[in-house]
């Protein structure tokens, strides 16, 4: 089952007996580190180069937008127009 909102539907089912509860102790062997980055609007050409780089030594980015589409009160990037600009 896939949600919007996994952990308060999983906590419910959980709660509610429909859903056994599994916890994970350790991280998994030979697990890489994950980087985190938060980049300005300014700086979009040269995160695009360094995306291509890390593209071409087959290393995963993943891009977060707070929103899906574009929001006339938010000021956040929404996913639908950002996939616009990168394909």
């Amino acid at each position: 089952m896939l949600s919007a909102t996994p952990i308060p539907r999983s906590l419910a089912q959980s709660f509610y007996g429909d859903l056994e509860i599994s916890t994970i102790y350790h991280k998994p062997a030979q697990r890489k580190p994950i980087e985190t980055r938060i980049i300005s609007q300014q700086k979009m050409p040269e995160l695009i180069a360094a995306i291509k780089r890390a593209l071409a030594k087959d290393e995963k980015i993943y891009w977060l937008c707070p929103l899906i589409e574009n929001s006339e009160t938010l000021p956040m990037a929404a996913a639908e127009e950002r996939y616009q600009k990168l394909v």
